[in-house]
Formats: structure tokens, sequence, C-alpha cells
């Protein structure tokens, strides 16, 4: 099928973005399981700094007595630094991620008239997807302004 084509199909697949959210996060997207994926909590953050921390340890000796990261630190740090939380910003990354497994490295995707859609490469689909998020991105924000 045609980049046109493609195009159509993952709007299809889009249909409406907030349809999706809806139905990704029936009880609101700061209350779904994403948020976690793409903002941790303190105890989160304070377990993979310190993994880090101690791997850093290891390979340099010097900075083995550099001062570990406390939970006290990231508490505070994350609240003097909340992150919004957009949940179309945050949609349109988990939709693409999803597009780029399904279609990437050459796979082809049969539609039930057997039509084949093939994007390309694993490097030309990341570029197809991106393309065609960035378009969708652009004119969501400029229907909203």
């Amino acid at each position: 099928m045609s980049d046109s084509d493609c195009e159509n199909l993952f709007n299809y697949l889009i249909d409406s973005p907030n349809t999706i959210i809806d139905y990704l996060a029936p009880l609101g997207w700061k209350n779904s399981p994403f948020v976690k994926i793409f903002h941790p909590d303190a105890e989160e953050v304070f377990e993979k700094r310190l993994r880090v921390h101690q791997n850093i340890g290891e390979l340099f000796k010097s900075l083995k007595d550099e001062s570990k990261p406390t939970l006290d630190e990231i508490r505070k740090e994350l609240a003097e630094n909340p992150k919004e939380v957009n949940q179309y910003e945050k949609f349109i990354e988990i939709f693409g991620s999803a597009l780029w497994c399904i279609f990437s490295n050459n796979h082809e995707v049969v539609d039930e008239k057997g039509r084949v859609y093939d994007i390309g490469s694993f490097r030309g689909s990341g570029g197809f997807i991106a393309d065609f998020l960035n378009k969708i991105t652009q004119s969501v924000t400029h229907s909203t302004t």
C-alpha cells in the first residue's frame, strides 16, 4: 500500500485521541497505570538512583565515598519540581510506540481485505511514524489555539 494508504490506516486506528484516552484510562489519565510509567513515585526514583550510584561506585572506586542519594532528598526534589501530566502527549508516545512495535523491521501488516501495509525498515518505519505523529500533533495544537 502507498504511504497515503498507510497514513489512512493510522488515522483509522487513532480515530479520536480522546476516545482512545478514555478507553485506556476510563478513570482519568492521572488515575491510570500509565502515569506510573511516565512519572514514577519517590521510592522508585530512589531505588533507581541508588542502583546507579552503586554501579558507578563499583566502576570508579574513587567515587565510592560520594554521598548516596536519600529518599527524603528525592521526595523534596519531586515536590519542588512537580511534572505536569499532559495526557495527549503521553498518549501520542504510547500510540507511536505501539505502531512502531507492530510495523517496524519490515513487518507486513495485513488488513481484513488482504491488503499488505509495509512502511519499511527499522529506521524507515520510525521516520514514517514520527512524521505521521508530528502531523497529527500539529493539527491538534493548531486547532486548539
